[in-house]
């Protein structure tokens, strides 16, 4: 993929993604587990789903904003040795 195929609105979301994964960090601790992660994305998703049934398209932007952030946030913690595979 090139950079061409990334349309300007794709890449407004992605930074607008990005502003709020940098005050998720400031805010939140990572997680400890890949339970926890799913727990936190699941959580955004239901948030979503709220928004979604209201028919509120700003608002189910915002929760679509957050479901990034928490996968993106679960994808850093795994890199970064935060995540431990408890059972």
């Amino acid at each position: 993929m090139n950079r061409e195929q990334i349309s300007d609105t794709d890449r407004a979301a992605v930074a607008a993604v990005m502003v709020e994964l940098s005050l998720a960090r400031a805010a939140h601790p990572p997680v400890h587990s890949l339970h926890e992660g799913y727990a936190v994305i699941l959580e955004e998703v239901e948030e979503l789903w709220e928004e979604v049934r209201k028919k509120r398209t700003e608002e189910a932007y915002q929760e679509a904003a957050q479901v990034a952030v928490t996968a993106i946030g679960l994808m850093g913690d795994i890199l970064s040795g935060a995540v431990r595979n408890v059972r």
